[in-house]
């Protein structure tokens, strides 16, 4: 949804489904789409992110501002069409400059979001100073815009949360600063443009990307497997994108700084840290539960698993996102379920969600649950080898039952079905007995197969008690 695109440009040759409007052509909204799904033919300026994606368009919803209920009829309709017509991923550089609260805009993104669990919905954040509306909406992903390299890690341009009701927005940065693409003089012209709307359709397409590797099968293993392949939600998609997010170390940060913070949010994207490829050192683990699915959560219940981090040396992240009901016109709380999200180690410390040291970026033990946002996230540097487990938790669940989606990276792998099978090869051996005794006297980690804290008599006997194939 954007102003018109010029249609004959060839960054969009076989590009259009369908145009739903009146024709015409519009700097803004051809150098948006270019920057999502252009391309000419070469790797050159008019090439996008998701450059052999396709798209459908509308323009601008009308109305008044503040949007009220006809506004966000308006604008779900939009949402509505283009999902009947194959979108999935919608990006909008367009919003209310004129307003904060939780109006129909904003509510319409989250009422289209949580009946369509597949779909993401991308906002570029204001130029203004402070955040605006829609990318006000819980479930929208929130991107504002970063210099180009080598400057990369400073704000370009961008307004600063909280939203109105004290929720963290901006959540993601993408480069939004002298863009080229395709432009409206001719059907082969460039221009440039700059600002948080040539941002978020960067992030869109590094969505359809994303999208893209859960359907042509890549994950768990690395490599394209046709067996593998399953449709992402969309909340599995912001939660990947989130969880490669990195801090932007040129952004300042105050006495009362926290992280993420209001400024950068959960920082700068790398799309090659969100995704698990053959020979990659970081892996990747994804659970992906729609609000249909068993394991979806009510109020008091848990979900968990169990993951092993082989090396202390690569950073572990967790990532939770759940996609929210809508609430009510104007609330002036617009959160409607609470989840929180844990981590334990193999030690025993608790890691809750959003609890970071805001100098250094990392999750510390101790803090508050957070109550307000959708999004959380673990961060630990130098983790603990060995078992960890990641835990959420529904505190609320007003409306329901409530889906959501985790993500985990790091030197991370399937906890074993016999504890005693250290390297992992389903079957204890000698090859398991001679990294249990190199380990000896060290503390957590995949030889302590007892979990005591220690790697000792206790773990040798159960190691010779399990000698064989495993279960």
């Amino acid at each position: 949804i954007d102003t018109q695109i010029k249609q004959t440009h060839v960054a969009f040759a076989g590009k259009i489904l369908q145009y739903n409007t009146t024709p015409g052509q519009d700097f803004h909204g051809t150098l948006v789409a270019g920057a999502a799904v252009g391309d000419a033919g070469a790797a050159d300026d008019l090439r996008g992110v998701a450059y052999d994606s396709q798209l459908v368009y509308n323009f601008l919803p009308g109305g008044s501002s503040p949007p009220g209920a006809a506004e966000e009829a308006d604008l779900l309709a939009r949402f509505d069409l283009h999902h009947s017509q194959g979108a999935r991923v919608h990006t909008n550089s367009w919003g209310d400059d004129g307003d904060t609260s939780y109006n129909g805009f904003a509510r319409a993104v989250d009422e289209f979001t949580w009946a369509n669990e597949d779909d993401v919905v991308v906002f570029a954040i204001t130029n203004q100073l402070t955040l605006r509306t829609p990318e006000n909406a819980k479930n929208a992903l929130a991107v504002g815009a970063s210099f180009d390299t080598p400057n990369q890690n400073a704000i370009g341009s961008g307004g600063h949360g909280p939203t109105s009701d004290n929720r963290r927005k901006p959540e993601l940065f993408t480069p939004g600063i002298s863009i080229r693409g395709p432009g409206i003089l001719n059907d082969t012209a460039v221009t440039s443009g700059s600002g948080t709307s040539f941002a978020a359709p960067a992030a869109a397409g590094a969505a359809l990307l994303a999208r893209q590797y859960f359907t042509d099968g890549f994950y768990p293993t690395g490599a394209a497997t046709p067996a593998d392949s399953f449709v992402p939600s969309g909340a599995l998609l912001r939660a990947t994108l989130l969880n490669a997010a990195s801090n932007m170390t040129a952004v300042p940060s105050t006495s009362n700084d926290t992280w993420p913070n209001n400024n950068e949010g959960f920082g700068l994207l790398k799309l090659d840290d969100a995704l698990f490829f053959t020979g990659d050192s970081r892996t990747l683990r994804v659970f992906d539960i729609r609000h249909a699915d068993p394991q979806a959560l009510t109020t008091g219940a848990q979900w968990s698993t169990q993951l092993r981090v082989l090396d202390a040396a690569e950073p572990l992240r967790a990532t939770l996102v759940w996609t929210d009901p809508p609430a009510t016109l104007g609330a002036a709380v617009a959160t409607v379920n609470n989840l929180d999200l844990e981590a334990v180690s193999p030690s025993g410390v608790v890691y809750k969600g959003n609890v970071f040291d805001p100098a250094a970026r990392t999750s510390v033990p101790g803090g508050a649950f957070d109550d307000r946002n959708t999004v959380e996230q673990i961060h630990l540097p130098s983790p603990e080898t060995g078992d960890w487990t990641f835990r959420v938790s529904a505190a609320s669940v007003n409306v329901g039952p409530q889906g959501f989606a985790v993500v985990v990276s790091g030197a991370v792998g399937d906890v074993p079905p016999c504890p005693a099978d250290i390297d992992g090869d389903g079957a204890v051996g000698p090859g398991d007995l001679f990294l249990l005794l190199g380990s000896w006297g060290s503390g957590p980690g995949p030889a302590d197969v007892d979990q005591s804290g220690s790697v000792g008599p206790g773990d040798l006997f159960m190691l010779l008690g399990s000698w064989g194939g495993c279960p």
